[in-house]
C-alpha cells in the first residue's frame, strides 16, 4: 500500500474513532482516548509480529480481542 494512502487511512480512522468516543465522553476525553487505543494497537503490532510470518491475520484478531476485552472491563 502507498505510505500516503496508508496515512491518510490513518488519520481518518483516527478521526472516526475520536467521533465513536465522544458519543460517550467529551471532546477532550475522546482524543485521548482515540490516542490511547492507536497506541496500543501499534505497540500490540510491534510487539506480536516478531512471533508469526503472517502478521496481520494474527495481529488483527489479538488486537481486537484485547480493545473488546477492555471495553467490557471499562463498562462492567
Amino acid at each position: 500500500m502507498n505510505k500516503s494512502i496508508a496515512n491518510f487511512l490513518l488519520v481518518i480512522g483516527y478521526f472516526i474513532g475520536v467521533a465513536i468516543f465522544s458519543l460517550s465522553f467529551a471532546l477532550a476525553s475522546s482524543l485521548l482516548a482515540a490516542f490511547v487505543t492507536l497506541m496500543l494497537a501499534l505497540v500490540s503490532h510491534t510487539i506480536l509480529s516478531t512471533y508469526t510470518t503472517s502478521i496481520w491475520r494474527f495481529n488483527a484478531p489479538v488486537v481486537a480481542s484485547l480493545l473488546v476485552l477492555a471495553g467490557v472491563s471499562y463498562v462492567a
